[in-house]
């Protein structure tokens, strides 16, 4: 749903400029370029972000993997922005990682008891 929601309120925003006559290019041309500075600009905050080493950070940030999946659905989703920007911004074999992780957390938690009665 999220990445569903950024691929339409930036083609809302860029819509709005182009009809302002703030940009002089066609839509789709505006959108792919400013979705890869985009892409360029979540994937260095992100590649930061798993570099960190901060322990109090950590604690703050332990859904890491999920915000690089939803990074990932969010380009499968757009019709801008392309698996090929992805991978010159963003390690692949950090998703998969990710997806790793967030499948063997998901399985852990199945197989702990309920200790509800």
């Amino acid at each position: 749903f999220v990445s569903t929601a950024v691929t339409w309120l930036s083609q809302c925003v860029y819509t709005n400029f182009v009809r302002s006559g703030v940009e002089k290019e066609p839509l789709q041309v505006i959108l792919k370029e400013r979705m890869r500075e985009f892409i360029e600009k979540l994937s260095e905050r992100m590649l930061k972000l798993q570099l960190e080493d901060d322990k109090e950070l950590q604690k703050e940030i332990k859904q890491r993997d999920s915000l690089f999946i939803l990074m990932e659905k969010m380009v499968r989703d757009s019709n801008y922005i392309t698996y090929d920007m992805l991978e010159n911004n963003f390690p692949f074999t950090i998703l998969r990682n990710s997806y790793r992780a967030v499948y063997e957390n998901k399985k852990k938690k199945r197989q702990q008891p309920d200790n509800e009665i």
